[in-house]
């Protein structure tokens, strides 16, 4: 019942930087190359029920940790545009059962911070 936007963002929780589909960065700190998790299952969330009997959408922002085995192991809601009908609960069941070929470093699975949007959309 919605149709989902997922983009990959920054490497760490709660910063407003513009998301990216690049799958590497150069981390010059270190100088070595960063490969980004990518989403390899899209847990599609439930469309909560008071939020569809009153016709209402919104774009939820989730911060998750995916770990070096790709499961999210913690989830941050960042924002919502329309609190208080459960959408907030509903993107973060889906992003804990999304799962991930996790981040690479220096040619091992790493643990990473990723950002992105759930859009919630009614069908017409």
């Amino acid at each position: 019942m919605c149709s989902l936007c997922w983009a990959l963002g920054t490497t760490s929780p709660n910063t407003n930087s513009v998301a990216s589909k690049d799958t590497m960065t150069v981390d010059s700190s270190l100088n070595n190359v960063v490969i980004l998790p990518q989403i390899t299952y899209r847990a599609e969330p439930a469309y909560p029920q008071k939020a569809l009997d009153s016709g209402i959408t919104a774009i939820v922002q989730i911060t998750a940790f995916v770990d070096s085995t790709g499961y999210v192991a913690r989830v941050i809601t960042d924002s919502c545009t329309t609190p208080g009908y459960g959408f907030e609960d509903a993107a973060t069941v889906a992003a804990y059962q999304s799962r991930y070929q996790p981040a690479w470093r220096m040619g091992r699975p790493i643990g990473m911070w990723v950002t992105y949007k759930m859009r919630f959309t009614l069908k017409r």
